[in-house]
């Protein structure tokens, strides 16, 4: 049966060894598959029949076997004043986007969050919906602000954190819940535990680590 395509899913991969096979990404269809340089590396035939792209300045393009034809490969100065993976966000167009960055943690810590400050920033210059980094073990997503609650299930602790001092609204199964005022740059937020489902509301954007 094929899979339907997601007119609001964008899907990155970046460097970082992940055995995506066990996360099933490749049975929903994604607007657009960007592989950011060395991310080529995830590139799958069977989704070939999507639109995709190959951005980097070509730093790992001699260790990998090219599987995409030159019209599907964007190739940036070696010079250039930005990551690989901050010119494949600019790229994508405005609009509420799910945008999903697979390969980008656990690598050097300076690229990691060089990564999260800048998707930060174009979350809300792009209006995108979210944005949700995805390692080996861990999870951080990127919320935009808005009037309607995001609902999750999840069985653990979280943490937030905001860059801008916000009032967030947290209600379900909780041990902290209700109305918040967080500070930017806090620590207020660190180690919630949820217990199923729950919702929030946040004013700017807000990283959520799992």
């Amino acid at each position: 049966m094929p899979t339907r395509q997601s007119k609001n899913f964008i899907r990155l991969f970046g460097p970082m060894k992940m055995d995506l096979s066990s996360l099933s990404i490749f049975k929903r269809r994604s607007l657009l598959d960007l592989y950011v340089d060395g991310g080529i590396k995830h590139f799958q035939k069977k989704s070939s029949a999507q639109p995709q792209l190959w951005i980097g300045d070509g730093d790992s393009k001699k260790l990998i076997k090219n599987p995409l034809p030159q019209s599907l490969q964007l190739w940036l100065p070696r010079d250039k004043n930005l990551s690989d993976f901050e010119a494949a966000l600019n790229i994508i167009p405005d609009g509420n986007f799910e945008v999903v960055a697979y390969g980008f943690l656990g690598g050097k810590s300076d690229h990691e969050w060089g990564g999260i400050l800048a998707a930060t920033q174009l979350i809300k210059l792009k209006k995108w919906k979210k944005i949700i980094f995805i390692g080996k073990s861990s999870r951080i997503l990127i919320l935009n602000g808005g009037k309607k609650y995001l609902e999750f299930e999840h069985k653990g602790k979280f943490s937030l954190f905001t860059f801008h001092r916000q009032e967030i609204f947290l209600e379900g199964k909780l041990d902290y819940q209700g109305k918040i005022e967080l500070p930017a740059l806090s620590t207020k937020g660190l180690s919630n535990v949820s217990h199923g489902k729950w919702t929030i509301k946040n004013q700017h954007p807000i990283l959520l680590f799992l």
